[in-house]
C-alpha cells in the first residue's frame, strides 16, 4: 500500500487550547488506586509520532512520522503543569499523535526510539548509575487533544520502573532467647545478638533493554544481562557495635542502610539467578550476614562473644518468586536467627514498586 508523505499543520486555536502539556496526576482515583505523584523536581524525556486521519497506530505505524523528538519535559510550578520549557508543541489539525516517553530526561541520551522496538538501551550499567531511576510510560495511541484526566488536563503519561530495587533488611529471632525472660536477669544459654554487616554480593549489574512498542502494564519490556558484565558488591550496613536484633512476635526490627554513599537503597538489574555449586557459593550472587552472638554462662551476667558469617545464594533466597529479581518490583529480605535448628531462615518479601505501595502518574 503506498501512502504519500503527510504535511502536519499545527493547530490554530488559542494556545492554552492546543498547546501539549503532560499534566500531573493528583487525583490518585482518577487513573488507579495505586499511583503515585512523578516528582516535580525531575524531567524526563517524550516522543510522539504522527499519522493522518483514517490511520491507527497499531495498523499503520509504519507509516508514522516523527512529530515531537526527545522533548524534555518539566514542570512548570506556575501553571502546575508539565510541558517543555524551551519549545512549543501543538496538536496538529489533522490526524493523531502516538506518545512514548522515558524517564529521567537523561537517560534519553542512551536509548535509541524505534516504531518496532520502542525504546533500546544497547548498554547500561546500573551500579554506575544508582541516581538514575529508569522508567517508561505505557504508549498512549492515537491521541488528537489533551484529555482530562481528574483535576487536570494533558496527555496521561503512566510510568512504569524498569529496574528492581532492594529496599530492606529486617531481622527477627525465632524465640526470644534474651535475657530476663525467665524472670531472673541471667540464666545459662540466654543469649543475645547483634548484626555486624550486610552485604549484597557479585551481582551483575550491566544489561541491554528492549521496552518493545507497546509498552504498557502487561507488556514491560525486557533486559539481557551482558556477558562481560562485572560483578558489584554492595555493603548495606556495617558498624563496629552492631544493632541487637530483640525478639518481637509481630514486627522485626528493620535495619536501614549506612554503607550506600548516602542512599537508602539498591537498584538492581532484573534478572534470574542460577543454581550455584555450594562450593562456589562466595563466588555467586549472594547475601552475607555477620552477626555478633553473646552467650552467657551463669546468672552473674558473664558471657562468651563469637561472630558467625551466614551466606546464601540469591538463587536460593528467591526461591518463593521465581529465583528472581523482576521490572518495577521492590524487595525486603526478612531474616530470622534460628538456633533450634542452627540456621538462619531467609523470606524475600517481593512486592510491585509503587509509591504509595506502584506506578508513578503523570
Amino acid at each position: 500500500m503506498a501512502v504519500s508523505c503527510a504535511k502536519i499543520e499545527q493547530g490554530n486555536g488559542r494556545i492554552e487550547d492546543r498547546r501539549i502539556c503532560y499534566d500531573v496526576i493528583q487525583d490518585r482515583s482518577a487513573v488507579t488506586k495505586a499511583a503515585g505523584v512523578y516528582p516535580t523536581g525531575e524531567s524526563f524525556a517524550s516522543y510522539a509520532w504522527y499519522l493522518p486521519d483514517g490511520m491507527d497506530w497499531n495498523s499503520y505505524r509504519d507509516y508514522a512520522e516523527l512529530y515531537i523528538d526527545k522533548a524534555e519535559i518539566s514542570y512548570n510550578s506556575s501553571r502546575n503543569s508539565w510541558y517543555d520549557q524551551t519549545r512549543t508543541y501543538y496538536w496538529p489539525n489533522t490526524g493523531s499523535l502516538t506518545f512514548f516517553s522515558i524517564s529521567p530526561a537523561s537517560v534519553a541520551e542512551s536509548a535509541e526510539l524505534t516504531k518496532d522496538d520502542g525504546f533500546s538501551i544497547s548498554s547500561w550499567d546500573v551500579a554506575a548509575n544508582q541516581d538514575k531511576d529508569i522508567m517508561v510510560a505505557d504508549i498512549q495511541t492515537d491521541k488528537n487533544a489533551n484529555e482530562t484526566v481528574g483535576s487536570f488536563t494533558g496527555v496521561p503519561t503512566i510510568f512504569r520502573h524498569k529496574l528492581a530495587m532492594i529496599e530492606g533488611f529486617t531481622f527477627n529471632t525465632f524465640k526470644d532467647y534474651a535475657p530476663g525472660k525467665s524472670g531472673s536477669s541471667y540464666k545459662d544459654d540466654d543469649k543475645r545478638f547483634f548484626i555486624k554487616s550486610i552485604k549484597v554480593n557479585n551481582l551483575k549489574q550491566e544489561g541491554q533493554f528492549v521496552s518493545g512498542n507497546a509498552p504498557s502494564s502487561t507488556s514491560i519490556g525486557k533486559w539481557q544481562v551482558s556477558g562481560t558484565s562485572a560483578e558489584t558488591d554492595y555493603t548495606w550496613y556495617s558498624g563496629s557495635e552492631g544493632v541487637e536484633v530483640v525478639y518481637n512476635s509481630s514486627v522485626s526490627e528493620s535495619i536501614p542502610a549506612n554503607n550506600l554513599e548516602g542512599k537508602a537503597s539498591i537498584l538492581v538489574l532484573p534478572q534470574t539467578f542460577t543454581n550455584p555449586d555450594d562450593a562456589y557459593l562466595e563466588y555467586e550472587p549472594n547475601i552475607e550476614i555477620t552477626y555478633e552472638t553473646w552467650e552467657y554462662t551463669n546468672d552473674s551476667g558473664v558471657y562468651n562473644s563469637y561472630e558467625t558469617t551466614a551466606r546464601a545464594s540469591l538463587y536460593s533466597i528467591l526461591a518463593s518468586v521465581g529465583n528472581r529479581l523482576d521490572m518495577n518490583k521492590k524487595i525486603t529480605f526478612n531474616i530470622t536467627i534460628n538456633l533450634n535448628s542452627n540456621l538462619i531462615i531467609w523470606a524475600p518479601d517481593q512486592n510491585d514498586w509503587t509509591d504509595d505501595d506502584f506506578n508513578i502518574s503523570i
